[in-house]
């Protein structure tokens, strides 16, 4: 079961090693350490549900985790097939971050299932004191925001290169049948 700890193990300077962070000093850093808060996830447990709200953004601090996301839009309460597909699996030492996508959109809709492959610890920090953060320091804003945008460029990248070679299979497999 999911449950706030204490953040004694790590500190501003740790969060360095995270992408969203790069191009900060710790003393950039600290007022979004000092909002964070340390939840620890037992293993598999799941961290965010695809189409749940979210209000935060995540960084993995200890662990590993697994991605996936619904093969199949849900229409209604249809008795639709509900499985997933694991899109990607992620480790503490690559010092990832998730659940980004809800602090620029509208309907806050997670995009994606994160859960626990190992016990997990993860930092949370809410979208209301994210932007707080931004607001009162614009410099640090800009920064953050920039890697987080690159990051999510990046993922976008990813995803329209998927999406054309499941097009293609698609077609040749038409073609074949055809």
């Amino acid at each position: 079961m999911s449950r706030v700890i204490a953040n004694e193990d790590y500190s501003p300077e740790y969060l360095k090693n995270f992408f969203i962070f790069s191009g900060l000093n710790v003393e950039e850093i600290n007022p979004f350490f000092s909002v964070m808060k340390l939840i620890h996830f037992d293993r598999d447990e799941t961290i965010l549900r695809e189409g749940d709200i979210g209000h935060s953004i995540l960084l993995l601090l200890e662990g590993e985790v697994e991605i996936s996301q619904a093969l199949t839009l849900k229409i209604d309460n249809s008795d639709v097939d509900t499985r997933e597909k694991g899109l990607i699996k992620l480790s503490s030492s690559q010092y990832p971050f998730f659940g980004e996508m809800c602090l620029f959109t509208k309907d806050d809709k997670r995009s994606a299932t994160v859960k626990a492959k190992t016990d997990c610890i993860v930092g949370r920090i809410t979208k209301v004191d994210f932007f707080s953060i931004c607001e009162k320091n614009p410099e640090v804003g800009y920064k953050v925001i920039k890697n987080i945008a690159t990051v999510m460029t990046d993922r976008l990248k990813q995803a329209n290169m998927n999406i054309l070679k499941l097009s293609t299979a698609f077609s040749l497999l038409v073609d074949e049948i055809s």
